[in-house]
């Protein structure tokens, strides 16, 4: 139970900073303009024009905290999350396909001391509500379902690691 009741403290404070803009606050994490956003095309193997990829990086203190996000993805580092700095990059390689991969560099920091939070935008509550946030096991090449939150349209993940991540329903 208490494992739950602290789930739901944490999900909770992100979304009031969500919500109420605590990045518009004196005591907001100072970040350095350092992100970068880069859609692309891509060509499918027909020799059509495919979808956009997206790719999003962002050099973020540790101690400190940030966000980066692009399409329908946004990973929250609390402060604390990890010692040093690092670049994190959210990339989503086919807009029309609701999955991102996640990469910290350097790689030895893919092991946080406070969870990361990832945010899904379903662009709908009730999909958000009745999705789930899964992950791919590249051990046992697998799409495993990780415990998520759903708030409005979003669903919340408290992430131990990065990896490559997806929305839908389960099973799908």
């Amino acid at each position: 139970m208490g494992s739950a009741r602290s789930r739901f403290l944490v999900l909770a404070s992100l979304a009031a900073c969500v919500i109420w803009g605590c990045s518009a606050l004196p005591t907001a994490p100072t970040t350095t303009p350092h992100q970068t956003t880069t859609p692309t095309r891509s060509a499918a193997p027909d020799g059509l024009i495919g979808s956009t990829s997206l790719l999003a990086s962002k050099l973020i203190n540790g101690a400190v905290g940030g966000v980066v996000g692009v399409g329908d993805w946004k990973v929250v580092v609390p402060a604390g999350a990890f010692s040093g700095t690092a670049v994190i990059t959210v990339k989503v390689p086919d807009s029309s396909v609701r999955q991102c991969d996640l990469d910290i560099s350097p790689a030895s920091l893919n092991n946080f001391k406070i969870p990361v939070a990832l945010w899904c935008n379903f662009r709908d509550v009730s999909l958000a509500n009745d999705s789930s946030i899964m992950w791919w096991d590249p051990g046992a090449k697998v799409w495993r379902v990780t415990p998520s939150t759903p708030l409005l349209t979003n669903r919340i993940a408290l992430l131990p690691h990065f990896s490559t991540y997806k929305g839908g329903r389960a099973g799908w």
